[in-house]
């Protein structure tokens, strides 16, 4: 079955407002914010145009008419955006954020809510109304990432230096790592430390002092495999650049990463 591209007459109107606001309006100010090397007073460069987009109803008009939005579908508002974009790629981004932070308040939020954020987004005497939608990780998610980051900086010393048994133990720990799974490197902490004991020619662990076992590790104890996943490409580079510590310091990291903290109440380990 075809599909129809042609532009509807309502969306070919959208289209010129949005190419006549953008080639009269927009264009002239956008060189000498272009030639401003510090992006806040480029983009306050850009004001006037944003004032005259708000008044215009560019700014919002992708909220509904019933909360002084113009009502365009998403499809109409690309049509505009489109146009913005061919003169300054920042300028549509700036309209498009707010309905990244209002679209939200929209979809979920009750009349009171809608009512309260929507009516002021549509009704700002100096048209200077702006939103934006940002994101924050929850309490103790730096902690963990840092830990993820020195585990995985000391299965790479392993697997790069350590040997057979070890190399074995430490990408079943990697693999973990990446899965979202938890991570058990008892084992591998142990071979570890009866290798370094011996190299350095140090006694044995008397036999009756009883070691604690160390893992699993619990990098991300409340996310999901996805997200598990998704961070975990993230976190992997920084990992890797952290690595060339060698076995030494691939063993005593990987012990302090599963002890430390256990008590904690957000603690990734078991």
């Amino acid at each position: 079955m075809a599909i129809d591209f042609t532009m509807s007459a309502e969306q070919r109107k959208i289209q010129k407002m949005a190419r006549d606001f953008s080639e009269t309006i927009l264009a002239p100010v956008i060189p000498a914010a272009d030639k401003e090397p510090d992006p806040m007073l480029a983009y306050q460069k850009t004001k006037g145009a944003y004032v005259e987009a708000y008044k215009a109803g560019i700014a919002m008009a992708m909220l509904p008419k019933e909360y002084g939005g113009a009502g365009l579908s998403c499809l109409d508002y690309v049509i505009a955006c489109e146009e913005i974009t061919s003169i300054d790629p920042g300028f549509a981004c700036t309209c498009l954020c707010n309905g990244l932070g209002l679209m939200p308040v929209l979809w979920y939020g009750n009349e009171e809510q809608k009512k309260r954020f929507l009516g002021a987004a549509t009704s700002d005497p100096t048209g200077t109304y702006l939103s934006a939608w940002t994101a924050g990780e929850p309490p103790g998610a730096e902690r963990r990432r840092r830990m993820r980051d020195a585990v995985e900086a000391a299965l790479s010393d392993v697997i790069l230096l350590g040997t057979e048994l070890q190399v074995r133990l430490a990408v079943k720990a990697a693999s973990e790592l990446v899965e979202g799974r938890p991570v058990e490197i008892a084992e591998l902490v142990v071979s570890l430390r009866e290798f370094i004991r011996e190299v350095l020619d140090l006694d044995p662990i008397p036999a009756g002092m009883v070691v604690p076992r160390q893992g699993p590790v619990r990098p991300f104890a409340a996310a999901s495999r996805g997200a598990s996943r998704q961070e975990g490409g993230e976190s992997r580079g920084g990992g890797r650049g952290a690595g060339g510590q060698g076995g030494g310091g691939a063993g005593i990291g990987m012990g302090s990463s599963a002890h430390e903290d256990h008590a904690g109440d957000e603690s990734p380990h078991r």
